[in-house]
């Protein structure tokens, strides 16, 4: 009887170190009781008030807040006149959002422009339009929103290559122009100063969380004129 008792002991011990206790702290490696507190934390407290990635309750409001967000558009596609160093033409602090579109043209032949759009703290694109006097190179620069931007193929003369061509086409306000430089870069994006012209198609609205700056100059020097667009929604505080 000795003997038995010793062995059923062993087994309670056991079975009470592997259950623990109430008072266990929360533990993925512990006792029952400090992997099941874990657990409940990792659940998190229903209805929470706001959303969060730390508990699935958080989770799951965070996807039904974003899911019941409203926005505010707003849009852009004017000639203005563009300065010699860097220029916000659009700047939003403390908000959130989705960017469409960003982009520019211009059509002088002596005249370098650029544009950088930062997202939340990061340069996701630094371009440049060129200066050569060609139609063929004078095309448009920045990140363009395939839906809203690039709504129909067309014909377009090249007085580069003297024949008639299938290209797309970038719309800003009454200015049309042709696509020549489309970035298939799977790294971006990327805070380097593409190649002239370079636009990058976004298949889906770009999201920003706190912050979007859209940035022109030129350079050559003096102010010149160009054809700016940017298109998006802020969401509804």
């Amino acid at each position: 009887m000795a003997g038995q008792g010793g062995v059923i002991g062993t087994i309670l011990g056991w079975v009470g170190y592997q259950l623990g206790m109430r008072t266990d702290a929360a533990s993925a490696t512990g006792s029952l009781h400090a992997k099941v507190k874990t657990a409940n934390d990792r659940i998190g407290t229903a209805n929470p008030s706001s959303g969060g990635t730390d508990t699935l309750f958080k989770y799951d409001r965070k996807i039904f807040d974003r899911l019941d967000e409203e926005y505010e558009p707003f849009s852009f596609a004017k000639n203005v006149s563009i300065p010699t160093s860097w220029t916000a033409v659009k700047n939003v602090t403390g908000r959130s959002g989705f960017l469409f579109s960003a982009g520019m043209l211009s059509h002088s032949n002596s005249y370098t422009f650029y544009i950088r759009i930062t997202i939340d703290g990061a340069v996701v694109f630094y371009g440049r339009t060129s200066s050569s006097s060609t139609t063929a190179n004078r095309s448009p620069t920045g990140i363009l929103y395939t839906p809203a931007e690039l709504h129909r193929q067309d014909y377009a003369y090249y007085d580069s290559d003297d024949r008639i061509t299938i290209r797309v086409l970038w719309q800003c306000g009454t200015v049309s122009a042709v696509l020549s430089n489309i970035i298939s870069d799977p790294t971006f994006p990327s805070a380097s100063l593409q190649s002239p012209n370079a636009v990058l198609l976004s298949a889906v609205p770009i999201r920003f969380n706190s912050s979007l700056k859209i940035e022109h100059y030129v350079s050559g020097g003096s102010s010149r004129t160009a054809d700016i667009i940017h298109t998006g929604v802020l969401v509804k505080q």
